[in-house]
């Protein structure tokens, strides 16, 4: 009796010494401590072949393996939380960068940018002389701000072709607050000034960025080159309306240069180099480029003429283009055709 008595002693003390064990694992791992229990007990009656009751001698019952229905309610639990889980959202795997400083990063996501492409649009070129059209071409959408446009573009006359020059040039076009009806306008307003068809598409591929000038200062700029002020308050630089547009055609550019520019420009030709009114006229209006030259380069081009060249001034207005060419291929030119001629004699 006392032998038996001490090997159940010893089996129960096994048993309760494992389940201690368990329980200090839990507090560490954080598991489920009828689930750990559960797991014990399974391995073990798989180790051993027998469960806790056969080892002690007890009768098998629902009772003595009950323990084991706490797995059953532990996986009940995992699914009830899995089903109350809040579904995670998917996002593609292609999105759109929130900042970026230049266009390619765009490019092999928006379909706008990849047509632009297609067409010859050079995105480099937006990105250095327009970066704050950057901002809305990203956002634009093809059938609803940019093909009516281009189609608009084709009824006037522009080849497809010509496109991707118009749009380099001017991407403000292609903006969603400027309407074809704001295009419109100034196509109307040049018709009403007596451009033709013709030097209007010439205009729109050449300089585009007339488009996005107010009606307002668009006439005030041809009022302002019809009557060129001069350095006298009586006396004007007065052209015709064909002069006035086949100077326009020849620099549209100048549309955007500022009045005081081309007015400093002229009193230069006038006071500083002496030209009279008559061959200042002649000058702006077969070289009207020249006005973007500034007044120190003016005064270099018109010394080496006069002095080493010996130009008076009504050979140099017959022959404007030197007013328009770089002053170093100006001299080099001459002074290589002065060592030739004198080879010659």
């Amino acid at each position: 009796m006392f032998t038996v008595c001490r090997v159940f002693h010893s089996i129960l003390t096994q048993k309760l010494t494992t389940r201690y064990l368990t329980i200090s694992n839990v507090l560490r791992t954080g598991f489920s401590v009828q689930y750990q229990f559960s797991c014990e007990v399974k391995l073990l009656h798989q180790s051993t072949g027998a469960s806790f009751a056969e080892e002690v001698g007890l009768p098998i019952s629902s009772s003595n393996i009950e323990f084991l229905d706490h797995e059953q309610d532990f996986l009940e639990n995992l699914k009830s939380d899995s089903a109350s889980e809040t579904q995670v959202k998917e996002y593609a795997t292609e999105e759109l960068p929130l900042q970026s400083d230049t266009l390619a990063a765009y490019v092999n996501i928006s379909k706008v940018l990849q047509t632009l492409v297609l067409f010859g649009v050079q995105l480099h070129r937006i990105e250095k002389d327009n970066p704050a059209a950057m901002s809305f071409l990203v956002k634009l959408d093809l059938m609803k701000d940019i093909t009516p446009k281009l189609q608009y573009l084709t009824k006037v006359g522009v080849m497809p072709g010509e496109f991707s020059q118009i749009i380099t040039k001017n991407p403000f076009l292609l903006d969603p607050s400027k309407t074809i009806e704001d295009i419109k306008e100034v196509t109307e307003y040049l018709e009403s000034k007596n451009f033709t068809k013709d030097q209007i598409l010439i205009l729109m591929v050449r300089f585009p960025q007339m488009w996005n000038m107010s009606i307002a200062k668009l006439d005030g700029m041809l009022g302002f080159y019809q009557n060129l002020p001069t350095n006298y308050e009586t006396k004007t630089i007065r052209f015709s309306g064909p002069e006035l547009r086949n100077l326009i055609l020849k620099c549209p550019a100048i549309l955007a240069l500022p009045t005081e520019s081309a007015y400093l420009m002229i009193k230069s030709l006038e006071m500083s180099c002496g030209f009279s009114i008559s061959q200042i006229r002649q000058i702006v209006a077969a070289k009207p480029s020249m006005l973007f030259r500034g007044r120190t380069y003016l005064g270099n081009i018109y010394q080496f003429c006069s002095i080493e060249m010996g130009l008076t001034h009504d050979e140099m207005s017959r022959c404007p283009f030197i007013f328009d060419t770089r002053l170093e291929r100006l001299v080099t030119r001459h002074r290589y055709l002065k060592l030739r001629w004198k080879g010659f004699v």
